[in-house]
């Protein structure tokens, strides 16, 4: 699995990358929220450090739930109740608090990616795509209309 950490003070990005890389996760590190937001996000699971250097980390978060769909956990000093609440209204999908423990942390990102990986073979109709496990399949046709031969004789 594909972890993405963004915006963790660098000493806490190599100790935080080291260790998840030891519980058998690829780590790729983003120093900037702006940066990630000006490419396609290519991780499995984000692990967003909520005091960025550039951008205020819970703005980043709504923005990055606006264009993805992909899981966020935020790290954070910060412990209040409020705090907490705020981040999960912003889209974050869990929330740790500082000092980040790995094996906390392995096991916060287990749960969340149980939360959104469906089974393999479940089908669902999300719009005009069929989903089967990671085929998907648009239902529209080329030009746009949807038409369906009738043979009931």
């Amino acid at each position: 699995m594909h972890l993405l950490l963004v915006g963790a003070a660098p000493v806490t990005a190599a100790d935080l990358g080291h260790e998840l890389r030891g519980h058998g996760f690829e780590v790729g590190v983003v120093d900037s929220g702006a940066a990630l937001l000006a490419t396609p996000v290519r991780a499995d699971l984000v692990l967003l450090a909520l005091d960025l250097p550039d951008l205020d980390g819970l703005e980043f978060c709504r923005r990055l739930r606006a264009r993805s769909q992909v899981p966020i956990i935020g790290l954070s000093g910060r412990d209040s109740e409020l705090d907490r609440v705020l981040g999960l209204q912003a889209g974050l999908d869990d929330y740790v608090s500082a000092p980040v423990r790995a094996r906390e942390l392995v096991a916060v990102i287990g749960a969340v990616m149980r939360r959104v990986r469906r089974p393999a073979g479940e089908t669902t109709v999300a719009g005009e795509t069929i989903v089967h496990g990671s085929l998907h399949l648009g239902l529209r046709r080329r030009g746009g209309s949807r038409r369906f031969a009738d043979h009931t004789g």
